[in-house]
């Protein structure tokens, strides 16, 4: 029984670790995987600009989650339909999205291919898989989720606020709209439509697009869930306002609150009721004052601009009869611990309501108190309301390599959103190893918002990974450390590239190279020789051609056959110091070298008496015949070969050949060739003799030493 229970526990053990091993690597599974073809940006869930890079990851994760996978490892999350702007103008997406032109016809895009910019605002895809994106198109990314191909005028509530061109238009519930175009961000609160042209608008708040005069219902493509949410009223929350009394009459101080109820003309004061919402109270306003003299001062919040640490809002005060009194009072509410973060006063001439010095990311919302006096001996009163709920933007850093060499780089840095008040901005520069140092650069903080600052920064190490992160200093003392940057790497002190060798004509060999410094300057490039055994000698060998970036060589040996390797040698100088410094560049291959031809000397041996020599010698040797045979395995029809003698006395590293005949070789069979001439007894015993072979272009293909 016990040895039963002890095999059950191990069955389960076991099932248990098989299931969190399947887990696991089910979680891991990566679909509809793509490498992405440069480098850009996009919104993630939460409608913050992430960048990516070239051949970063992209994939579908089991649980359906867009997921882009860094070369840093960093796990970046998509919306489920997202879209991703390219640096050169490219865009993609992630999912089958609905392409609408302006009569209202559609077709699906195909996703996961890049639809190629080719100007005009029109997008075709790069496979020709499908439809293009045309000018005034209307792409459907999801729900409350558009593109547009076109440039518009960015109108909200009736005032122009901008211009754009080919945004992404995000749609909140609460009625807010992002648009995302060139990397910025801007996000307003208020009614949105992009006015194209006389004959073009697209209502994006309504999700609806006007074409003269037609409507096209964007909402029936797939289907919308635009439902806005009305902000409910909330009670003030404000110690004051709960004291104040909702049932007493007005005695004519100043300074009390509205309450109680009136009729035109009557010296009663008019009641108001405790709302806090902004347009349930105007409304209210607006019932009283039509049935009043001398009406009551409305308030119009007519669009919100949120900015990271600021909001704009258009406030519009309604007084016909003048009887506001002083100045507007704005309390700047912080909603989540429901606090007042501070108190400015707004002139009721002003059209536009600044709020700086917020953080954010956050929720506010501004409590506006005000006060009248309707000349009915009310006395001074109060109102008190509350406007929309506001939120600011998060912001992101953009970094982008502009150039990297191996002691400096130099980066644009930009924001996708403008940060108001802005004291200082530096540029943290951390050193990826084990360990590396951090300093701090400082940015010109003016451009950052727009084309973005251009920064140099020097005295980097070679080869060294590099990461970059935005800090802001607000004038409030608030100090903002925005995200970081991928990680750069400066590039070696020297670069080589392209390096190889490759066999020309004859025994020639050619080696190619791509050599590169930023440190030093090149001053000459050679290839040396050597034999491919342990502790080799050097072969010498015959430069036939040098040009920038290609050194073509013939060796000298007067072996029959030999291996050989190749090592490329560049010499430069410290363009700081100028010392003098060998750079050294084996190449992987070796080469073979076979002797195509041969070179033999042949004795001519005459009788005495035709020479008139002594009567006691038989023979006397005269002359030599130099023979050169060589078996044609070129495509090459013309040879021409030059003789050439070194003097036997000669050092071996100091001896010099000359050339003392020259000639063509003649076609004796098929394939060989061969030439010959007669040299004294003297010459062969002072002279090594060989054979340089060039072809009809005068390249020299190999040489031939004599046996």
């Amino acid at each position: 029984m016990k040895t039963k229970k002890i095999f059950l526990v191990l069955i389960s053990a076991v099932v248990i670790v098989a299931a969190l091993i399947g887990w696991g690597s089910f979680q891991s599974i990566r679909l509809d995987a793509y490498y992405l073809e440069g480098e850009g940006v996009a919104l993630n869930s939460d409608y913050e600009t992430i960048q990516f890079q070239n051949q970063d990851l992209l994939y579908r994760s089991w649980n359906n989650e867009q997921l882009i996978e860094t070369s840093s490892e960093e796990q970046l999350t998509l919306p489920e339909s997202a879209m991703l702007f390219y640096e050169n103008g490219d865009v993609f997406f992630t999912q089958e999205v609905t392409n609408i032109d302006t009569a209202g016809i559609s077709n699906m895009l195909t996703p996961r291919v890049v639809y190629q910019n080719s100007g005009n605002h029109r997008y075709a895809p790069s496979d020709n898989s499908g439809a293009s994106i045309d000018e005034n198109n209307i792409v459907k990314i999801a729900n409350r989720q558009y593109f547009l191909a076109a440039d518009a005028k960015i109108i909200v509530d009736g005032t122009e606020m901008g211009t754009v061109s080919n945004p992404e238009l995000l749609i909140d519930k609460s009625g807010s709209v992002t648009v995302f175009a060139d990397k910025k961000k801007q996000r307003f609160i208020g009614h949105l439509v992009l006015w194209i042209n006389d004959h073009l608008a697209f209502d994006v708040s309504n999700e609806v697009y006007l074409v003269d005069g037609a409507v096209i219902d964007l909402s029936k493509f797939g289907g919308t869930d635009n439902l806005k949410l009305v902000v409910e009223s909330k009670a003030n929350a404000s110690s004051e306002n709960n004291s104040s009394s909702n049932n007493s009459q007005g005695s004519g101080s100043a300074n009390q609150t509205v309450s109680g109820t009136t009729t035109s003309g009557s010296s009663a004061s008019v009641q108001i009721p405790e709302i806090d919402d902004w347009s349930v109270i105007m409304k209210k306003l607006e019932e009283l004052n039509a049935n009043m003299a001398r009406k009551i001062p409305t308030v119009q919040f007519d669009y919100v601009d949120a900015g990271v640490t600021s909001v704009a809002t258009k406030l519009t005060i309604y007084d016909i009869d003048h009887t506001l009194v002083g100045p507007i009072s704005v309390e700047v509410l912080d909603l989540a611990n429901n606090s007042v973060v501070q108190t400015l006063y707004h002139n009721s001439n002003e059209s536009i309501l600044n709020v700086t010095n917020l953080a954010s990311n956050h929720d506010y919302q501004l409590r506006l108190s005000y006060q009248f006096d309707l000349g009915d001996n009310s006395g001074i009163q109060t109102i008190r309301v509350l406007s929309p709920e506001l939120s600011t933007q998060s912001v992101r850093a953009l970094y982008n390599v502009d150039l990297a060499r191996s002691s400096d780089m130099t980066l644009t840095v930009a924001t996708d959103v403008k940060i108001e008040g802005i004291s200082k901005a530096t540029l943290v520069v951390s050193e990826k190893s084990l360990f590396g140092q951090s300093f701090e650069v400082a940015v010109n903080a003016s451009r950052l918002a727009d084309i973005g600052e251009q920064i140099t920064i020097r005295g980097l190490k070679p080869q060294t990974a590099y990461q970059f992160q935005l800090k802001i200093e607000l004038t409030n003392g608030e100090e903002m450390l925005l995200n970081q940057s991928a990680q750069y790497y400066t590039m070696p002190t020297t670069r080589m590239s392209g390096l190889q060798s490759v066999r020309a004509a004859g025994q020639a060999i050619r080696v190619e190279y791509d050599w590169q410094s930023d440190d030093y300057e090149m001053l000459d490039a050679n290839v040396v020789l050597t034999e491919n055994r342990w502790f080799g000698g050097a072969i010498d060998a015959v430069i036939t051609d040098k040009r920038d970036g290609s050194i073509t060589l013939v060796p000298e040996t007067s072996a029959e056959e030999q291996d050989y390797k190749a090592e490329l040698q560049i010499v430069a100088a410290d363009r700081a110091s100028g010392a003098i410094e060998t750079f050294t560049y084996p190449l992987d291959s070796t080469f073979t070298f076979k002797q195509p031809a041969s070179l033999v000397l042949i004795e001519e041996k005459v009788d005495s008496d035709v020479v008139g020599s002594s009567s006691n010698s038989i023979t006397a040797i005269n002359n030599f015949l130099l023979e050169f045979r060589f078996e044609n395995q070129e495509d090459i029809s013309n040879f021409k070969v030059i003789l050439e003698r070194s003097n036997k006395n000669d050092v071996a590293d100091d001896r010099e050949w000359q050339s003392f005949f020259e000639g063509e070789l003649e076609q004796r069979d098929a394939d060989i060739w061969q030439f010959e001439t007669r040299i004294t007894a003297l010459s062969v015993e002072q002279f090594d003799f060989r054979v340089a072979v060039y072809d009809e272009a005068n390249q020299l293909l190999f040489y031939t030493y004599l046996d």
